[in-house]
């Protein structure tokens, strides 16, 4: 998938599901950088589904680790999710 392509998918995602939102929010809010549980723990919101939507950002270019993955994984924004949260200009 070219980096465009991927661009609409996630900003699409984003706009129409709620807990990856939030979940992006509590990325911004904690600096761009926060752990699975942590995300869990916040949002009040049953780790399976905070795991698997882990899984669809990381898989969508929206967030990386470079320790660990799932729950347990440390996870930061990358420029990709920058770019979908800028303001349009």
């Amino acid at each position: 998938m070219d980096e465009y392509a991927q661009f609409q998918e996630m900003q699409q995602l984003l706009g129409s599901d709620p807990l990856h939102r939030r979940i992006v929010d509590v990325f911004r809010r904690q600096s761009g950088a926060a752990n699975g549980w942590s995300i869990a723990k916040t949002l009040d919101e049953d780790p399976a589904k905070v795991r698997d939507a882990l899984f669809k950002l990381r898989g969508g270019g929206l967030i990386d680790s470079e320790s660990g993955s799932g729950l347990d994984g440390y996870y930061f924004l990358t420029r990709l999710a920058y770019r979908i949260m800028a303001p349009a200009s």
